[in-house]
């Protein structure tokens, strides 16, 4: 092993990066990390050997100092939780005097900074959503560890059914999670597309063995919860995972070598990169690009499930169903294993969208609703209006980072709902982010979200455009409406072509 100048990491900081890197050591070494370990007083005494074993065997493994500097010494992450619970034993057993100076470092502690007061956190990610949790989830299963703030009292989701096309699934499948979603999930037969109006099929995608084969993964459907809760119980079994409720931040602040979070109760966390998972109405992305608010499309969701006993047999069970019309359009699917029903009614309100939550009224939804067919009327009657969402997308950003933040998931690229991409959109952010994280390491920040950006941002640009297409495409009228009927009666229920752009598999190369 070469000789290390260990003085270039005489400052806080640069501990602080030093010692966020043993993990990455542990995981390209071929160890196997004790990160089952839980954290109590005889565990930390039995293991302390083991611990110090994996070090020095995986330290063996590197013969180049920029190799070794690049990828040493995030070890002390996988045993975070035990430096909170003791460390001075901490110390006592895994301290380097060459390394810590005895200085206190321990990242993912609760101990203060010692020079800004502040807590030690290498990779924060802000919202506790799908895509915060996600993302949290891809760090860890790759052995970094990750602290994930929610601004709520309680993590948790509501809504209802959403759709996971293959693209989503094949990272839920990466993440091992995957069996757990589709453990309550419902496998439609296919996707059929209905004229509102006239009660007319006018085409379908089947969703078969051929589909399946196409893509690796079959198309499903589930509750918004039932997705979150798969994810969520997994970051709450994975040690690498530290999660806090009712964390709000309220500022950020550049360093020449962290970045400086503060939050409404005025803890202050010193971190290596902040990822902000925050959704549409994200707090952070101002940070990046000061763009104002998300833009009203002028349409309005009422969405909700009930139970499948109430839905008549001839709405057909075992599809996705969009009754498409001129301005509105309705959504139908089972979820729960079948055992749910799924709806979701959505129109453009006359009204000019303002900024109030005026418009869109439940009024004017069965208005609106009044020239569909007896099919789509008798829908609406089961339809719940207690959960209004109004449509809202962003334009698409050219730079997703500023420093040492990057914007994730609906925070950087929020999307209409037409296209089913959004979870999907944020799970393919997350898996390419820790994938040029694990490329080239925590010194070289810039690099990690040049690569994500390059490789993220015009897809997800193009989904974005792909999903007003749709709207748009969805709810014509006149002359553009009957030549969308001809071209979706001709159309080949087994052609999938024109989704395989975003269904493949856009990580192929992925090590």
């Amino acid at each position: 092993m070469s000789e290390i100048n260990w003085k270039i990491f005489d400052t806080v900081a640069n501990l602080m990066i030093l010692a966020e890197q043993i993990a990455i050591i542990v995981a390209n070494s071929h160890c196997q990390p004790p990160i089952s370990i839980i954290p109590t007083q005889n565990t930390i005494e039995n293991n302390a050997d083991h611990c110090t074993h994996i070090i020095q065997t995986a330290l063996s493994s590197y013969n180049q100092q920029q190799e070794l500097i690049n990828d040493i010494c995030l070890f002390s992450m996988t045993y975070a939780q035990i430096a909170e619970r003791d460390y001075r034993l901490f110390f006592k057993h895994f301290r380097n005097e060459r390394i810590f100076n005895g200085v206190n470092v321990i990242n993912h502690t609760r101990i203060p900074h010692p020079l800004t007061n502040a807590r030690s956190v290498s990779i924060l990610i802000v919202g506790g959503g799908i895509s915060g949790m996600v993302t949290a989830l891809s760090f860890a299963r790759a052995g970094i560890p990750v602290r994930l703030f929610e601004k709520k009292t309680e993590f948790g989701e509501i809504g209802a059914g959403m759709q996971l096309a293959p693209n989503c699934s094949r990272i839920l499948d990466r993440l091992d999670v995957l069996k757990q979603v589709q453990a309550n999930a419902f496998f439609p037969k296919q996707i059929v597309w209905m004229d509102a109006l006239t009660g007319q099929r006018l085409t379908c995608i089947d969703l078969g063995a051929k589909f399946i084969e196409t893509f690796g993964y079959p198309y499903i459907v589930v509750h918004r919860a039932d997705l979150f809760n798969a994810i969520y119980q997994a970051c709450l079994a994975n040690s690498m995972i530290t999660m806090e409720t009712d964390r709000t931040v309220t500022s950020v602040d550049e360093r020449p070598k962290s970045i400086m979070v503060e939050c409404a109760d005025g803890m202050r966390y010193d971190c290596n990169m902040v990822i902000a998972a925050d959704g549409l109405w994200s707090s952070l992305r101002k940070f990046v690009c000061d763009d104002g608010a998300p833009i009203s499309a002028g349409y309005v969701t009422y969405r909700g499930t009930i139970d499948i006993k109430q839905v008549s047999k001839e709405a057909g069970l075992e599809n996705v169903q969009f009754w498409i019309g001129p301005d509105i359009h309705l959504v139908q699917y089972p979820i729960r294993r079948g055992e749910s029903y799924n709806q979701a009614a959505i129109f453009k309100s006359k009204k000019i969208p303002d900024d109030t939550d005026e418009w869109g009224t439940k009024e004017e939804l069965n208005q609106r609703f009044s020239i569909g067919c007896k099919h789509v009327k008798n829908a609406l009657k089961s339809i719940q209006t207690n959960f209004r969402l109004p449509v809202y997308d962003r334009n698409p950003l050219s730079k997703w980072s500023r420093g040492r933040l990057v914007l994730l998931g609906d925070a950087a690229h929020p999307m209409l709902q037409y296209a089913g991409q959004g979870a999907a959109q944020a799970l393919e952010d997350a898996d390419v982010l820790v994938t040029a994280y694990k490329k080239y390491g925590p010194l070289k920040i810039d690099s990690v979200f040049r690569e994500y950006e390059q490789k993220r941002i015009p897809h997800s640009s193009k989904v974005v455009q792909f999903a007003r297409d749709i709207g748009t495409f969805a709810h014509c009228d006149g002359v553009a409406k009957i030549v969308r009927d001809k071209i979706l009666k001709e159309h080949d229920i087994y052609d999938y072509e024109f989704l395989k752009w975003i269904y493949e598999d856009h990580q192929k190369d992925r090590k």
